[in-house]
């Protein structure tokens, strides 16, 4: 990161306070390199995403299946009744005579 420092003509900044504050903005800047172990952490936590997300794609894909048989077994279920009906009115027609 850039850093630009604006002084006025009114503060008394010593030389060794300013060398202080600039040694420690350098060691804090290269405290944040990222290491090879970062990488390789980051490279993992990224494989482990897009694992996660073929996993949440494939059970999309389930769910829509598991939709569709519902449906049809809904179909069915609504078939089966109206024949249940049928079968029921007969049968009273048939004791009925």
């Amino acid at each position: 990161p850039k850093i630009v420092a604006f002084c006025d003509s009114n503060s008394d900044l010593d030389r060794t306070d300013y060398e202080n504050k600039r040694t420690r903005i350098n060691a804090s800047s290269t405290s944040k390199k990222i290491t090879a172990e970062d990488v390789e952490y980051i490279l993992d936590l990224t494989n482990a995403i897009t694992e996660l997300q073929l996993q949440v794609e494939g059970q999309k894909l389930e769910i829509l299946e598991l939709r569709r048989r519902i449906g049809g077994y809904c179909e069915e279920i609504i078939r089966l009744k109206e024949s249940y009906q049928e079968k029921c009115k007969e049968n009273e027609n048939l004791t009925e005579q």
